[in-house]
Parts: structure tokens; sequence; C-alpha cells
């Protein structure tokens, strides 16, 4: 038995045996690398893509799309921040607007409504217009009036948006339009719908 055993040992100890050990570290070694640079590049910093997964509460199709799960998407944004204002979708030439695409998020039911509203924060603490137009003309404060989203409108009268701003979409009747205009347009043509809050909201204001 003490013979099986110093072979054994003296097999583990040849140089075939300890250069395949010293090759599985060195390829370990290599797989954590390669995880660690792959990571800035799987999570897309200040993505709209990103912002939009990781506001969701149910399900992360964006983020599944990266093949990272949310906790990691959460931890890049707290790592590197969010310092741009804008960002281009995949297959599309136009920017968006960060503020405009988060506020339109915040309006469907299911997103986490208070982490919407940190990274709107964060973004106009960085620098970000709250008075930006979307790509369809709409400053984001417009844009929560559409939704009817008074919780949103309350919260981008409260941080300084412009209630004077106008929609720019030439030719549509909401053309140049300020907040409280759009407001009573919306009304007329959506009568069943309740805005009286916002109303009582902007006529305080303006």
């Amino acid at each position: 038995m003490q013979k099986s055993a110093q072979l054994g040992r003296a097999k583990r100890s040849s140089p075939f045996n300890w250069a395949l050990y010293f090759m599985k570290k060195v390829a370990f070694g290599l797989l954590v690398v390669i995880l660690l640079v792959s990571i800035p590049t799987l999570v897309v910093s200040e993505s709209i893509v990103l912002v939009r997964a990781v506001a969701q509460k149910n399900v992360y199709r964006d983020i599944t799309d990266y093949l990272v799960p949310r906790f990691l998407a959460k931890t890049r944004i707290a790592i590197y921040g969010l310092t741009e204002c804008t960002d281009v979708l995949e297959g599309e030439k136009e920017p968006h607007n960060l503020v405009n695409f988060l506020a339109a998020a915040h309006a469907e039911d299911g997103n986490d409504k208070a982490l919407i509203k940190k990274y709107l924060s964060t973004l106009h603490g960085n620098g970000c217009s709250l008075d930006a137009v979307d790509l369809g003309g709409l400053p984001a404060l417009h844009g929560s009036i559409l939704y009817n989203d008074f919780e949103l409108v309350k919260y981008f009268v409260e941080k300084g948006a412009n209630v004077n701003g106008k929609i720019l979409r030439p030719g549509k009747k909401s053309h140049n339009k300020n907040a409280l205009e759009f407001t009573y347009l919306l009304i007329d043509v959506e009568p069943d719908v309740n805005r009286d809050d916002i109303i009582e909201l902007l006529n305080g204001t303006i």
C-alpha cells in the first residue's frame, strides 16, 4: 500500500501533470480577465436600452439580450454613472433623449417608478435638460401630460421644467402649444380622461 501511494505521488509530480496543472490555472485566469473586460461591452454604459431594462420590474428582455442580469446592470450604472443625455438605439440614426425616454417608461404599468425618478434626477444633476424635445417634438413635461402621469408632471414642475415650453410638431394641432394649452387640447380630444389635477397644478405655476 505504501508502494502504491508513492507511485501516486510520483505520477502527480511528473512534469506532464505539472504542465497540465499550470495550463489549467492559466486558462482559468484568462477566462476571468476576458469576463472582466467583456462586462463593460456587454452592458453598454449610459445606454437607453440599459436604462429601460433596469427600470422594468418584471421582464428584462433588453438586458437578457446582452446576457447580463439586472443586478449587474444596476451595478454598472452605480460604478460608471449616467453621464450622457442621449443615445442611439440599434438600427436607428437619430439619438433619443434619455429624460424623455424615462418619462415614457414612468407611465408604463409595472415599471419601477422610484428608480426611474432617481435616474431622472441623476441625469438632471449631470446637466441634462428637462426641456429637450423627443423625436416627436414633445418636451418630457408634455409627454407626461399626454400619458396623464400626474406624479411625473408634478415632478417635472417641481424640478423647474419650463411649463411655457412649446411642442414642435409643424402641421399638427399640438404644434407650438405650451403645457397648459396642450392639456386643454387633450381634454377636447379625450373628454373622458380626467386631467383636472394636472390643470390645477399648471394653473398654479403659470
